[in-house]
């Protein structure tokens, strides 16, 4: 009996998605002569059309259609058992894999482990990747440990787990008076926003910039017209000083990322309504087993949750 290759599944899921071949091979980094290829190779194994084409462009099937949900679960479960594979090496190996986000405590637990040798594991460190859903990559086995911040409940999702480093009130909102001049006396809120804002990211702060958005428009009826997302506190302060906008990060930004010695001047706000505003910490599978991972997970809290 002759089946399909998962690329060829992988493929179909593309089409079906993007609507069109030459999406489709934009998508999956390769020709549009090899999508065409594949879909074609798909349909004479199957028996029957998948798609309609036309000078107008591509549709599928009534029975390309009713195969999408079974494709679906083939192609998922494949990329599971990947996924599974890829851990139990790790554990096998005694790997595990770190991803941070782009702030100064994520770079000083990184300088602290590349100091201190690795240990009896191996430590793979990677940055967040733009856009990367790092909640769903541990649960998906994707990576062990996740080191970053998030605003008010968005990072307490079952199955997750938090060792708490930080935990920081309010707001900080910080700008350069050389090319902003505010009296921190009667500053507000909409001050800042409307200048452009330099927000974290969600790699940085998850959940912030839906809440600030949420905020302004429903207290002040204004909404975020420029923003400079930043995927690290460097880049954050950096743009500040540069004039570019207006920063506005949760916590104390002041001591995160020590803004007195940056020349910007700041404010906090919010700090009694939000007593918890802001958490760093070391995510991980609450329902972990691996001692690797554990080991790692204790070591780095007891070092990161020293002050200094």
């Amino acid at each position: 009996m002759i089946t399909p290759e998962i690329r060829e599944l992988q493929v179909f899921l593309a089409l079906v998605k993007t609507g069109s071949f030459s999406a489709a091979a934009q998508q999956l980094g390769v020709t549009q002569p090899a999508v065409s290829a594949q879909i074609l190779k798909l349909e004479q194994m199957i028996g029957i059309p998948l798609f309609y084409r036309s000078p107008e462009g591509t549709s599928i099937t009534e029975q390309g259609l009713a195969l999408v949900p079974l494709v679906e679960d083939i192609v998922k479960e494949h990329t599971d058992l990947l996924r599974r594979a890829a851990y139990w090496k790790r554990s096998q190996t005694k790997q595990v894999k770190i991803w941070t986000d782009g702030s100064r405590m994520a770079q000083d637990a990184r300088k602290f482990s590349q100091e201190a040798g690795a240990g009896p594991a191996g430590e793979a460190w990677q940055e967040l990747e733009n856009g990367v859903d790092w909640l769903q990559a541990l649960r998906n086995l994707d990576t062990d440990i996740v080191l970053a911040g998030s605003f008010l409940k968005a990072a307490d999702i079952p199955g997750i787990k938090t060792a708490i480093i930080r935990q920081q009130r309010g707001v900080t909102i910080a700008w350069n008076p050389t090319y902003y001049v505010f009296n921190r006396g009667t500053f507000s809120l909409t001050d800042a926003i409307s200048s452009t804002t330099i927000l974290p990211a969600d790699s940085l702060a998850i959940g912030f910039r839906d809440f600030l958005a949420q905020w302004c428009k429903s207290v002040y009826g204004l909404a975020l017209e420029e923003v400079i997302d930043c995927r690290s506190e460097p880049d954050a302060v950096n743009a500040c000083k540069q004039g570019l906008g207006v920063m506005i990060f949760p916590g104390d930004g002041e001591e995160r990322m020590k803004l007195g010695q940056s020349g910007l001047q700041s404010v906090r706000a919010f700090e009694f309504i939000l007593p918890k505003a802001f958490t760093f910490g070391i995510r991980f599978r609450a329902d972990e087993q691996n001692p690797q991972i554990l080991k790692t997970v204790a070591r780095l809290t007891e070092k990161l949750g020293k002050p200094g």
